[in-house]
């Protein structure tokens, strides 16, 4: 994440006063410097400028390099010299307030959390039941938290699965599940759900919930949403995502309206299907529904019985490129149960390390963690 804080630029005290303020909602506090002269060395390195009115005139005299991040931040319209400095200095947006102000909590807070690079979004669904669409997240969240990736985040919108929770060990670890962040909307902080949610592995869990906090809708409904709630489920994927995480999503069979949402955000979907007949024709059914919400869906197989069918025949049937190979491993899933790192010898991790790509730390703490529980405190 920036090392640096927001920079803003200005000597308007009420300008100051309203920035500052909402700099503080956005969780990212902001230095001021009223000269444009002082602010040239803070200049390169800021997340974000905001660059108030009274002083666009003089960032631009000064000859401010252009750069991404330059915002101008001004209560009344502006002249047609500070609209020439404007772009003079390279400004991409102009922030009028107060009516501008949840885009500029927004356009801070961005800047404040963004790790060099871009996040990865990656969902799994499974052809049938028991496919091993779940298994599949787990295994590409672990994977992905030993391949240097600050942030992980495996989000669980199957409200019939159980919980991903328990697929990881970390049913008693203590932090939020689906039901309690239903009501996020608008921007949310990738910070604060990695602090609040349980941690296994160097993996923040969201879980759906089991018993009577689950609310799950009657069999045969057609969304599980009353658990999780499609707006909500896409301000946390863009969160991590904007944080430069990455985010695997484990997807019902049958599309939730929170399924819907996130599909067209992720860069990789996985269909997961065994080498069986009928899981083969699901699978045909399932593609065909996945087009309708992206172009990015892979096929995953898991081999399963001597006489299975081949791979390849089964890839060619359904329609959609082989994108791995994995086995049925009962030893690996349940190790994963009890809370245990991924084994790296086993066909799943070996698929899982060509498909998450590998990212060099930034150095800058990161939130690796191990263990069943890593930071969080057992209920």
């Amino acid at each position: 994440m920036a090392t640096c804080p927001p920079l803003v630029v200005s000597a308007a005290a009420g300008l100051i006063d309203d920035v500052l303020r909402l700099a503080v909602a956005s969780g990212a506090p902001a230095e001021v410097v009223a000269d444009p002269a002082r602010a040239r060395s803070r200049w390169p390195a800021a997340p974000v400028v905001l660059v108030g009115r009274d002083q666009l005139v003089g960032c631009a005299e000064r000859g401010m390099g252009r750069r991404d991040g330059v915002v101008v931040v001004t209560d009344a319209a502006l002249d047609p010299a500070q609209w020439r400095a404007a772009v003079a200095v390279g400004a991409d947006d102009v922030l009028v307030l107060p009516g501008d102000e949840s885009a500029l909590v927004q356009r801070i807070g961005d800047a404040a959390e963004a790790r060099p690079g871009v996040g990865i979004v990656m969902c799994c669904v499974g052809a049938r039941g028991g496919a091993g669409a779940s298994t599949l997240s787990c295994a590409l969240a672990l994977s992905a938290a030993g391949a240097a990736w600050e942030g992980v985040l495996l989000v669980d919108l199957d409200p019939w699965g159980g919980g991903l929770d328990l697929a990881l060990g970390a049913e008693d670890v203590v932090g939020p599940r689906w039901p309690e962040l239903c009501g996020a909307t608008g921007r949310v902080s990738a910070r604060a759900l990695h602090d609040a949610l349980p941690l296994v592995g160097g993996v923040s869990v969201l879980a759906t919930a089991r018993g009577p906090a689950a609310a799950r809708p009657a069999i045969g409904r057609d969304t599980g949403a009353d658990q999780v709630d499609a707006e909500a489920a896409r301000s946390v994927v863009a969160a991590a995502r904007r944080a430069g995480d990455v985010v695997v999503v484990d997807l019902p069979r049958r599309l939730s309206a929170s399924a819907a949402t996130v599909l067209p955000m992720a860069d990789t979907v996985l269909l997961v299907t065994p080498t069986e007949v009928r899981a083969t024709a699901s699978a045909g059914l399932a593609a065909a529904a996945l087009r309708s919400h992206t172009d990015r869906a892979e096929l995953v197989v898991r081999r399963c019985g001597a006489a299975a069918i081949d791979p390849q025949l089964v890839a060619q049937t359904v329609g959609l490129p082989l994108a791995a190979v994995i086995g049925s491993e009962s030893a690996v899933v349940a190790g994963m149960e009890r809370g245990e790192p991924l084994r790296r010898r086993s066909s799943l991790a070996a698929a899982c390390r060509t498909l998450v790509p590998a990212r060099a730390a930034s150095g800058d703490g990161g939130r690796r963690g191990g263990g069943r529980s890593g930071r969080r405190r057992a209920a």
